[in-house]
């Protein structure tokens, strides 16, 4: 339970205990970074406590997470000139030890930092920064879409780090429901949409499993309302615009490729079933890019719900 999880966090991050390390898992587009996000933002509210959000997709190597994680405890940013690791690193510990502050990282799509080896690099480092300074104390929480996530940690990591697990299953109906009500709430006017309408918009949203797909159509269906100069969006907006709005959302998400992510995704649509081996040699042929780099792409297109 999410929750539960959230609430023991913040007790234990408030007292000043060290906070246990975490692991959010689960489908895309199911809740584990707004989730995560709240916790920080509550956190963030008591003093002592200092919680640091890393976006993996864009900070990608452990010099980058731990000048982030130094600039939100120092309030600055480390100077342009290079300054090394082990500098940041000590710097980072002493400023915790001497504010007695509880540090929580949160590491966002953890799995797509560039290399197994960066991975445990950076989890070995704060795992391990009770033994430089035994006053110190870090909570790590990882989000993943990855179930085989442990399976990436090296022995000297996963002897030490024993996550507590929060799975986030797909939404229920209800769920994806009570969503797109709040988003209702805060994108029109009272009584902009009829019931009838607002139940089609969550139907389908439900059997695309994609909660954004409702937003979307919320969205398209408030223009067409619009364009005909009606002040409530009605039954006949949403199936006017949902036989076009399923090809608009894929051209949405098309356009967030690029040329190399455009080219493996259609050579997995004209493979047939492949083992990812057996793609990406089909693809080297195609684009020079590395192993790591292909698992990326694949990351990426099931982000996006365009791979399974």
């Amino acid at each position: 339970n999410s929750s539960a999880a959230s609430d023991v966090y913040k007790r234990q991050s408030i007292n000043g205990i060290r906070p246990s390390n975490c692991v959010c898992l689960g489908p895309p587009a199911t809740g584990k970074t707004t989730a995560v996000k709240i916790l920080l933002r509550e956190l963030d509210n008591f003093d002592g406590v200092v919680p640091v959000y890393v976006n993996c997709q864009l900070v990608t190597s452990k010099q980058q997470i731990f000048a982030k994680i130094y600039e939100k405890i120092a309030g600055h940013e480390l100077p342009s000139y290079g300054i090394p690791f082990v500098k940041v690193y000590d710097a980072i510990l002493e400023k915790l030890a001497e504010d007695d502050s509880v540090l929580v990282v949160a590491l966002d799509d953890v799995n797509t930092l560039l290399s197994d080896i960066v991975l445990n690099d950076v989890l070995y480092a704060l795992l391990k920064a009770y033994e430089e300074r035994p006053q110190v104390k870090i909570g790590i929480i990882c989000i993943t879409t990855d179930i085989r996530f442990g399976l990436k940690l090296d022995p000297r990591v996963s002897s030490v780090f024993h996550p507590v697990e929060v799975f986030f299953p797909i939404y229920s109906k209800m769920e994806m429901s009570e969503i797109l009500k709040s988003r209702v709430r805060r994108g029109f006017y009272p009584n902009a949409i009829s019931s009838e309408a607002f139940e089609m918009v969550v139907e389908l949203a439900y059997e695309e499993k994609d909660v954004r797909y409702g937003m979307f159509l919320l969205k398209l269906a408030g223009l067409e309302a619009e364009a005909r100069g009606a002040s409530r969006i009605e039954l006949r907006d949403v199936e006017a615009v949902w036989s076009r709005s399923r090809v608009a959302f894929i051209d949405k998400c098309l356009r967030a490729l690029d040329s190399y992510e455009k080219l493996l995704l259609a050579l997995i649509y004209s493979s047939g079933d492949e083992t990812a081996s057996a793609l990406f040699k089909k693809f080297r042929r195609l684009a020079p890019v590395g192993y790591t780099t292909f698992n990326k792409m694949l990351y990426k297109l099931e982000t996006l719900r365009f791979i399974d």
